[in-house]
């Protein structure tokens, strides 16, 4: 009497990969998470040690309001993660808004990295809280980008959108600088923030070529972020 062959189970197959996807797909997020808490983290503390104590001025400039940007973000992005809300966080709305925010930090960083750290002393760089809004907050916010978001979210026009931020705050400062001439403490370019705004000190002709140059490179990074982007949208 012959033994009969064991029956192979239906589906069973199928329910393996479906399995370890679904696995992946949780670790995912829960790095995701960590990233976005260490985000949070150094964003206020960062924000924080810039402005103690009650240094409110700080807020006149861009470093502070991109990081302060970065971490109401990111606080929105790790309430949608840890309730599983896969639906927005994979809307095409959400990834352009979050595309724009990564933009705006980014901008920090090339800003100070080009123009601002040759002008900076040395050990300020090293300090706790420009390493953390120039440098290390744009970094995770940057990579979280480039790791997690899927491609084909972005229409061609988009990353001229994006330079809607950086502009908003050039007309803030430069209204604020001009018309109301209100002074910034501890700021030898006071009432600008910057010395590349300073038209009283290197002239209005050298401020626009700085604008100029700098929205070009906005630009730029905008659509090398299209491109590294573009293709279709992963399911």
């Amino acid at each position: 009497m012959g033994i009969k062959p064991e029956k192979k189970r239906k589906g069973k197959g199928k329910a393996i990969p479906k399995m370890e996807a679904k696995q992946t797909r949780v670790k995912c997020r829960g790095i995701q998470m960590v990233n976005a808490l260490a985000i949070i983290f150094l964003g206020v503390t960062g924000v924080y040690v810039q402005m103690y104590p009650f240094k409110w001025f700080q807020f006149t400039y861009y470093t502070l309001m991109s990081n302060s940007l970065v971490v109401l973000f990111f606080g929105l992005h790790l309430v949608l993660l840890a309730t599983g809300r896969t639906g927005v966080l994979r809307s095409k709305g959400y990834l352009r808004v979050k595309a724009a925010v990564t933009t705006a930090i980014l901008m920090t960083f090339f800003t100070f990295g080009i123009l601002l750290l040759p002008k900076t002393d040395p050990s300020e760089v090293l300090a706790y809280d420009n390493l953390t809004v120039h440098f290390i907050v744009p970094i995770l916010v940057a990579a979280d980008w480039l790791l997690f978001d899927p491609r084909g979210s972005y229409r061609r026009t988009e990353p001229l959108l994006w330079t809607a931020l950086p502009l908003a705050y050039l007309f803030y400062a430069l209204v604020r600088g001009i018309v109301f001439n209100v002074p910034i403490p501890e700021n030898e370019d006071s009432p600008f923030p910057y010395f590349f705004l300073n038209g009283r000190q290197i002239g209005w002709g050298t401020v626009t070529l700085y604008c100029v140059v700098m929205l070009v490179l906005f630009v730029l990074l905008g659509y090398a972020m299209y491109w590294i982007k573009r293709g279709k949208k992963r399911a």
